[in-house]
């Protein structure tokens, strides 16, 4: 199939001017012919009648499948102007469509030529409405072209060439027909025969292969009438300001009625986004205030402690238990081990959070330290209180560490934490430190490191 590029029909660019009130119903006709540039008429040609759908922002075939007698062609059909859309039963001569005024229209070929020398097909015709709300309308269709005679899509019998058009579009225009104009133009009556087409002016084509052999194209010298142009030397789609000032009022009018309808629509559906989103903005407000209140009672419930507070509750709770009287039972040494967050105050001293039972399993184990805290009930050797200088542990183990600070009176809080920089289970930090002047039975705090897996 050889189909040709069709002529721009978009819709020209309306001014909003005042609606008109109420609804009628009009009627366009469609009258044509078409020949071959030999002279003679197509056998085979199908025509349809397309209006521009100004909410669908496409093209609809309004007529189809309507066919020629002896080249000439007519079709009718009825539009209306405001109202509401028409009663689908009533008696009409066509098919009716209701398009809320004057609508955007156009025809579309679907040609198969028996011939194989031609290289154009003209085709032209004129529209008039029956409402006498403007002059009547000649419509220049130009001229369909074939591709290159050498592009043999089919071979039929008697070795003629089966040249197909496929659908290619025509627009109004209000510059003169080539099939009418030629020789002073033709009545309507005259259009029936194909032969009187050219209204004896001689032929319509002149000059097919534009003197090069070839199909005619822009720019091929020669071309149609002679001229360089495709469409008769003019422009086929016609300057929509040069329409009747009354025409032109109908077309602003009605179709930017539709148009506005296509507004409202949109501005609806926007307003129905803009409250789901302020709805949805409702909803995310809500949940950060309820985050918000659960991290303030979680910072309440579970805040940090200085290590001497929390043990000194810890010997509290002791002492409290020793007190019980237990005939056959005495409470001994004590060690307690805590999972806990390590922090430091704007002083520098340690603080102890406990880690919450229930949040354990969602917690990141590597930020938690093992603190452990050794309770000796009635010591064999009890030391003085007299002064003493805190001895450096740095670099030993829990065992050596407690050793050496148990030789000078002084009592062990180890603290276990995660460190990349230090030997696993070596002293790295300790308070007092060490050569500070201290009291016996001083509470030194030491931070040992932490080995994957330790104290897990």
């Amino acid at each position: 199939m050889a189909a040709l590029q069709p002529i721009s029909t978009a819709p020209t660019e309306l001014q909003d001017v005042a609606p008109i009130e109420g609804g009628s119903t009009r009627e366009l006709t469609f009258q044509g012919a078409i020949r071959n540039a030999d002279g003679t008429v197509s056998a085979s040609l199908q025509l349809a009648i397309q209006y521009y759908n100004t909410i669908a922002q496409g093209w609809e075939t309004l007529l189809s499948n309507f066919g020629l007698t002896n080249g000439a062609f007519e079709a009718k059909y009825q539009y209306l102007v405001g109202g509401a859309p028409p009663d689908a039963t009533a008696n009409r001569i066509s098919n009716v469509i209701h398009v809320g005024g004057f609508p955007m229209v156009r025809l579309v070929l679907s040609a198969t030529l028996l011939n194989a020398s031609p290289d154009v097909l003209a085709f032209g015709g004129i529209v008039y409405p029956n409402g006498g709300v403007w002059d009547d309308l000649v419509l220049n269709f130009g001229e369909l072209r074939l591709l290159s005679p050498s592009r043999i899509d089919q071979q039929i019998d008697g070795n003629q060439t089966n040249y197909e058009y496929a659908q290619v579009a025509v627009p109004f225009s209000d510059s003169v027909d080539p099939l009418l104009s030629s020789g002073g133009g033709a009545e309507l009556s005259s259009l029936a025969d194909p032969d009187s087409i050219d209204g004896g002016g001689g032929d319509v084509i002149d000059d097919i292969d534009g003197g090069g052999g070839g199909p005619v194209d822009n720019g091929g010298g020669g071309g149609v009438n002679g001229g360089n142009d495709e469409t008769n030397g003019g422009d086929s789609l016609g300057d929509f300001n040069e329409f009747p000032d009354e025409q032109r009022y109908t077309l602003y009018t009605e179709l930017i009625a539709q148009q506005k309808v296509q507004i409202a629509s949109l501005s609806d559906q926007l307003s129905v986004q803009t409250d789901l989103n302020s709805t949805l903005n409702e909803q995310v407000t809500a949940k950060d205030t309820e985050i918000a209140t659960l991290s303030g009672q979680i910072q309440t419930q579970n805040t940090a402690k200085p290590v001497n507070e929390v043990y000194t509750q810890l010997i509290q709770e002791v002492d409290t238990a020793s007190q019980g009287n237990f005939e056959n039972y005495t409470l001994g040494n004590v060690s307690i081990d805590l999972k806990t967050f390590v922090s430091q105050d704007q002083d520098g001293n340690f603080q102890l959070q406990s880690v919450d039972s229930a949040g354990a399993n969602n917690t990141n184990q590597e930020t938690v330290s093992q603190v452990k805290f050794d309770i000796n009930r009635n010591p064999a050797v009890k030391p003085s209180s007299s002064a003493a200088i805190t001895p450096s542990v740095m670099g030993l183990t829990e065992t050596a560490a407690r050793k050496r600070l148990q030789a000078q009176g002084m009592k062990l809080v180890a603290i276990y934490q995660a460190s990349d920089k230090n030997t696993v289970g070596q002293a790295f930090k300790q308070t007092p430190a060490a050569g500070e002047d201290s009291n016996r039975d001083l509470k030194v705090t030491v931070i040992f490191a932490k080995g994957e897996g330790q104290f897990a």
